[in-house]
């Protein structure tokens, strides 16, 4: 798997909305249907579906 990055500011934006504290994510993979995210203490990896 890739290694994460931080988020840009419109990711995130998306990932406050979606109810998680953006600093403690990085992002894997993002593209228009999918994002890739991973923990950045616990290593927990998530995938939230874009609508």
């Amino acid at each position: 798997m890739k290694h994460g990055k931080r988020p840009t500011v419109r990711q995130r934006k998306f990932l406050q909305q979606m109810g998680l504290n953006s600093d403690n994510w990085f992002v894997s993979q993002d593209n228009n249907s999918v994002m890739i995210i991973i923990h950045r203490y616990t290593g927990t990896v998530r995938e939230i579906k874009k609508i």
